[in-house]
Order: structure tokens, then C-alpha cells, then sequence
């Protein structure tokens, strides 16, 4: 799309917002229908309540203070894929995730980081193991975890300009099958878990936990999974790690 309107010499809003709807469709496709309204400031992402908002921030406590990885990262996947369903079942995306914890001494740490219109249960996990990773800055046991997400907005009201059309790609029809081929693993196992519930995919052990690359470390590992495969051979699969069972779901402040 940035192409396509360098081409045209559209370089302001303005520009664009005076063009016709049918023009830009002409051009465009059906993305030119939202190209037009984001120019003239019609946003149609809903505005969620409270408690809407709440269905997508999640907090477990653990009932003994840990900082091995082998038990919270796993945690962390847990936590991930019920927030993922969550999005999926209301159709919306997030655009960041935040988590916050407390540690044994009752001191507390926080860290976002940024989506790219994040559904799925991998890119969820891959970001939470980022956030904890850049968010646990202390030795100390940690007691407990929260994730949120917000930066909702509906899957078709996505629009991508600048990031190469993954997600346009994604959400209009366009096959890439990178991005295809996560998606419809993901359909696959949330039609298996609505039907015969979460039990039916058992767990099983994962091989290593080992910490995801910062930016730092290796730009080009954000997300992992798309770059580096070999994090996730074994992602498909639960692990059989015995957690607490004091997960719940609060209110976000």
C-alpha cells in the first residue's frame, strides 16, 4: 500500500481524505474503504468497558514462591493461550502486552512491549516470555503474575501501511503462508478444545526453556517464532508441569 500511494504521490492525509471512496476501492480494493475513513478520522474500533477490558488481564499467585524458569514459563503459556482465546473468541487483535509482577518481598516490577495485531497463542506466549525476561530485573522468588493486553481492535479493521502487508495479508485474503500456516494450526486446536474440551490435548514435556532474544541480542528474533524456528519445535504441545491452581482473572486498573 505504501507503494501504491507513493506512486499516486499521496503524501498527506489530506490528499487522500479528498478522494472518493470508490476511487480509492478502484485502487485499493476493499482496503480503500478503510484508507478513506482513517484519513478523515473515523476510527470504528470499539470502545470497551470495564468490564470488557477485564476478560483480557489475567493473574495467577503461585502457592510457593519460584524463580525457575522450567515452572514459569510455562505459567506464562498457560496464561497466553487463555488470553488468546479470549481475543479470537471476540475477534480483536492486541497491540501490546504488559505484565507485572510481585516478588517474594513484596516488591513489584512491570514491562510492556508491542504486538503486530497479536491472536495467536505463540505470539502471545513468545511476547510474555519477552516482558517477564526484560521485566525480572530481581534474583528474588517471584509470587505473582499478571498479564494484560489492550490496544484491542477488530481484525478486519486492520489496515497496514508500513509493515510490508503481513497484515493485510493476514485479515484480506491475501495468502502468505507463514502466517497462514500458524493460523490455521491455531483454528485447528481451539475447534478440538471447543468440542471436547482443553483435556483433549494432553501435555507433554518441552524440551528446553530456554530465554527468548532481546532486540539487543538479535533484532531479527521479534517474534521468535517466525525467525527462529527452533524455539518452537515443541510448542504445539502442553507441558506436563504440575502449576498452582490459583489462576483468576481481575479486574485491569
Amino acid at each position: 500500500m505504501r507503494t501504491r500511494l507513493e506512486d499516486y504521490q499521496l503524501d498527506l492525509i489530506g490528499e487522500v481524505a479528498a478522494i472518493s471512496e470508490s476511487a480509492l476501492c478502484a485502487v485499493f480494493g476493499r482496503q480503500g474503504r478503510t484508507l478513506r475513513a482513517r484519513a478523515q478520522g473515523i476510527d470504528p474500533r470499539p470502545v470497551l468497558p470495564p468490564e470488557r477490558r477485564s476478560e483480557f488481564h489475567v493473574t495467577h499467585t503461585l502457592t510457593t514462591d519460584t524463580n525457575d524458569l522450567g515452572i514459569l514459563f510455562p505459567l506464562l503459556r498457560l496464561m497466553s493461550e487463555r488470553l488468546g482465546r479470549g481475543l479470537r473468541r471476540r475477534g480483536l487483535t492486541a497491540g501490546r502486552l504488559g505484565i507485572q509482577t510481585t516478588y517474594a518481598d513484596y516488591a513489584a516490577g512491570s514491562r510492556t512491549v508491542p504486538l503486530r495485531a497479536a491472536m495467536l497463542d505463540a505470539e502471545l506466549w513468545d511476547a510474555a516470555r519477552r516482558a517477564f525476561v526484560l521485566a525480572n530485573t530481581k534474583r528474588l522468588a517471584v509470587r505473582t503474575v499478571a498479564l494484560t493486553l489492550d490496544r484491542l481492535m477488530e481484525t478486519e479493521a486492520q489496515l497496514e501501511l508500513w509493515g510490508g502487508g503481513k497484515a493485510v495479508q493476514r485479515y484480506g485474503g491475501t495468502a502468505v503462508v507463514e502466517d497462514l500456516t500458524h493460523t490455521t494450526l491455531q483454528n485447528a486446536v481451539d475447534r478440538i478444545r471447543a468440542r471436547y474440551g482443553a483435556a483433549a490435548l494432553k501435555g507433554g514435556p518441552l524440551a528446553s526453556h530456554r530465554q527468548p532474544p532481546t532486540a539487543q541480542e538479535d533484532p531479527t528474533a521479534l517474534p521468535p517464532y517466525r525467525r527462529n524456528a527452533s524455539l518452537h519445535q515443541t510448542t504445539t504441545i502442553l507441558p506436563n508441569v504440575a502449576l498452582p491452581s490459583m489462576t483468576r482473572c481481575a479486574s485491569a486498573s
